[in-house]
């Protein structure tokens, strides 16, 4: 491959493993998990350019730089959105539990009538209540199909949305650690200390 379509490739590559990997390493790390495809300097070069881009950050630790995506790409979610379709969810939940309510007294009703009227009143009194009947679970198929194929959809990419999130919020929680566990290899000070001189907060069973 020629020296500057070799280069390109790295430009693109090497940011994109740190993307998708989400964690941080160091250039000797990227030099040997993509199979020593770029050379040192290459991969050097296409890591600073990546940072001057925003699209990774970089941290020294010790006599070497980590490099790690930035965590600022990531998509956040949208806690309005969120609560506005739970809202939405509620409101036709209700609708439906009402309608199904009146169409209980409507069978209430004509079960009552259907013990007390005549044969012929019966009849007539059938066919108004058949059709009301009919209305009113044409309605409620309605509401449960509109919320089955809107609401509920959209429920269910929220739900793999705030999953993502929280999915990001776990390897963010795993990066710091990384990080600080990568700190200490290089420090002199005790867990306890090095949290305290970097001004950290971590659980009490962590220390």
């Amino acid at each position: 491959m020629a020296k500057a379509a070799l280069e390109q490739k790295a430009m693109t590559a090497v940011p994109q493993y740190l993307i998708d990997q989400n964690r941080p390493y160091s250039p000797i790390d990227i030099y040997n998990n993509l199979h020593q495809e770029f050379g040192k300097t290459l991969i050097v070069k296409a890591l600073e350019a990546a940072v001057t881009a925003g699209k990774i950050k970089e941290k020294a630790v010790g006599k070497q730089k980590i490099y790690y995506a930035n965590q600022e790409n990531f998509e956040n979610s949208d806690d309005s959105a969120l609560g506005e379709y739970d809202a939405k969810i509620g409101e036709l939940s209700e609708t439906v539990t009402h309608l199904n309510n009146e169409y209980k007294e409507l069978d209430k009703e004509l079960k009552t009538l259907i013990a007390d009227e005549t044969t012929e009143n019966l009849k007539f009194t059938l066919q108004i209540m058949t059709n009301r009947s009919k209305a009113m679970e044409e309605r409620c198929a309605t509401l449960e199909a509109g919320r089955n194929t809107d609401v509920e959809s959209e429920s269910k990419q929220l739900a793999v949305k705030e999953s993502t999130i929280n999915k990001v919020l776990k390897t963010r929680k795993r990066l710091a650690s990384d990080m600080f566990n990568s700190i200490r290899e290089n420090s002199m000070l005790t867990k306890k200390a090095l949290v305290e001189s970097l001004g950290i907060e971590v659980e009490k069973d962590e220390i």
